[in-house]
């Protein structure tokens, strides 16, 4: 059984913990992992971590390890089978199968002496797997968590009766907690986002859940030095007023771009994930090209070891059309499903589509690179795409082409949205509106406003917005030699009050267009971030619409002299 990877997979999300200290067995040395409501040994790998309960390891069935671990709680006073649950299971980080390792899992309370007993039993367990299980080639491991680590969390716009103070005071509060964090060795270059919203396991009464300081940190941060700057971040919010908790943990931005490798999943595997990841796409192909279609690079991408890949997969946000200088009149420009087929006709169609080039949308005309950002530190991330000819670009019934229709009645009744999270009716099937002029529509949005969107993967949903913005940094951008490598974001948050699963936006919708409850543009989706424990909806990332525009013009240094949304 696999409990090292070949040197070629080891990443810093899969490699384990700092050993607290370590103990000895008949097998030899061995490290113990001890931190808040976790303790393993060998040494655990950072959470999120999945129990695979298929996992069959035949050797060892039989071996009594649940009668031993049982044995040696009652040994150590938490002998009653409401004290502690206990399972033999397979554990792995997701996504990365190589991971899986047998594991005594033990779910029990946290109490103030839990540390120590917590290590002893680790300890007691691990001698005995060792002893058993070392002849038939496994290393079993011993995982003890507290229900904290396991129960599901729910997340919640920061909504607050004193939130106008709250927020006033958010710059400050954001930028000590960063100074915090960069004193300390374990979390100081560490940061991948923080946020305020609120965070806790109450479902149905989401405003009585924590309002919750959120530090994500990348996977090189050892979790073994969390606890004295949880502490000294603490002591610093608690000379507010608004009972504000942290949370830290481990975790990164996710690539709302869809990756299009094949999955090396078994078919009951895929079934599972279709409905999140949509890798069957029911409607026909079409030629002409709307907003929330798909798009990607139309070519295979090579590797660094030379392996050949597809590329990633995004949203169609919407038609534009620009002026440039010395040029009369406007040019129109992109702005950045699949079924089994049940008969040969289908699968025919579907074949001559690509075999005609039909699959071919246009070639990028302009794009801004993933460093430039805007006044007030937004990111800036944007492409446009000139058509390889007007019957690739869609419009609406009746309408001219590059018109960007929103989601009509029938779409937005296929999502089992209540009426009243749905926008206007007026909107239903209509063109997408542009922004009214002076300040950016997102500032003008209030604690509680909804924002929409329609995108490849989750189509027409729903979200709520987050009035306090969000500092993050995007993994990729480490390498780029930036001098700040963070951005200042705006939010939205999905929950499942608003559509069946909650989501907002997931892998395949960046460039999907937000736009308010009357159809006017808000911005461009390009990426979130779900906290652990919680339902996937999380929270997403929206570029203004409007300092998209400017870029534009600026990157083209006077060339372009206007920007807007394509109308009829």
């Amino acid at each position: 059984m696999p409990t090292q990877p070949p040197p070629e997979q080891e990443t810093a999300r899969t490699r384990r913990m700092n050993a607290l200290f370590f103990d000895k067995s008949s097998s030899g040395w061995f490290g113990v992992s001890s931190v808040k409501f976790r303790v393993g040994a060998p040494p655990l790998r950072p959470l999120p971590v999945e129990s695979v309960y298929n996992a069959r390891f035949p050797p060892l069935e039989g071996l009594g390890f649940i009668e031993k671990a049982k044995e040696v709680l009652a040994a150590n006073g938490l002998g009653d089978d409401e004290d502690a649950d206990v399972n033999f299971i397979g554990r792995m980080v997701p996504g990365e199968p190589w991971t899986t390792q047998p594991t005594i899992l033990i779910g029990t309370q946290w109490l103030d002496s839990s540390p120590k007993v917590w290590e002893t039993i680790a300890i007691q367990l691990k001698r005995y797997v060792d002893e058993m299980a070392a002849p038939h080639g496994f290393d079993v491991a011993i995982e003890i968590m507290a229900p904290e680590l396991i129960q599901p969390k729910y997340i919640s716009p920061a909504l607050d009766e004193n939130l106008p103070k709250l927020s006033e005071d958010w710059p400050t509060i954001k930028d000590e907690v960063v100074g915090i964090l960069e004193l300390f060795p374990a979390t100081a270059s560490h940061m991948t986002t923080i946020s305020l919203f609120r965070l806790g396991y109450d479902e149905l009464v989401t405003k009585a859940n924590p309002m919750t300081v959120y530090v994500s940190l990348d996977y090189e941060s050892d979790q073994l030095g969390w606890d004295p700057v949880v502490q000294e971040i603490q002591c610093y919010l608690d000379g507010f007023e608004h009972d504000l908790h942290v949370h830290l943990e481990h975790n990164v931005l996710n690539h709302f771009a869809f990756p299009l490798v094949a999955p090396n999943w078994d078919e009951a595997k895929i079934e599972i994930q279709n409905p999140r990841f949509g890798f069957q796409v029911n409607p026909q192909y079409q030629t002409a090209v709307g907003p929330g279609a798909d798009i990607g690079a139309a070519r295979y991408i090579t590797r660094d070891d030379q392996h050949q890949v597809s590329p990633l997969l995004g949203t169609l946000g919407c038609y534009l059309e620009i002026q440039r200088e010395g040029t009369p009149g406007w040019t129109k420009k992109a702005f950045a499903r699949d079924p089994s087929p049940e008969t040969q006709n289908d699968l025919d169609d579907k074949i001559a589509f690509f075999d005609q080039d039909r699959h071919l949308f246009g070639k990028v005309w302009a794009g801004s690179g993933y460093t430039r950002r805007t006044k007030t530190n937004g990111r800036l991330d944007w492409a446009l795409i000139e058509p390889i000819s007007q019957d690739r670009v869609k419009g609406g019934q009746g309408q001219g082409q590059g018109i960007n229709v929103l989601p009509d009645r029938d779409e937005w009744k296929s999502t089992q949205l209540l009426p009243r999270y749905m926008p206007y009716s007026p909107t239903f099937g209509t063109p997408l509106k542009p922004p009214p002029d002076g300040k950016r529509n997102l500032d003008q949005l209030g604690k509680d406003d909804l924002g929409y969107k329609i995108g490849t993967s989750t189509g027409a949903t729903v979200g709520v917005f987050n009035s306090v913005q969000t500092d993050c940094k995007i993994g990729d951008e480490k390498y780029m030699g930036l001098k700040n490598p963070y951005s200042t974001e705006y939010t939205f948050i999905g929950h499942a009050h608003h559509s069946p699963d909650g989501r907002f936006g997931d892998f395949g919708d960046s460039g999907a267009v937000v736009f308010d409850e009357e159809g006017r543009a808000l911005g461009l989706l390009f990426t979130g971030q779900s906290p652990n424990q919680c339902p996937p909806y999380g929270i997403n990332f929206v570029i203004p619409i409007e300092d998209v525009f400017e870029d534009i013009k600026a990157f083209s240094k006077g060339k372009i002299t206007g920007v807007r949304i394509a109308n009829p």
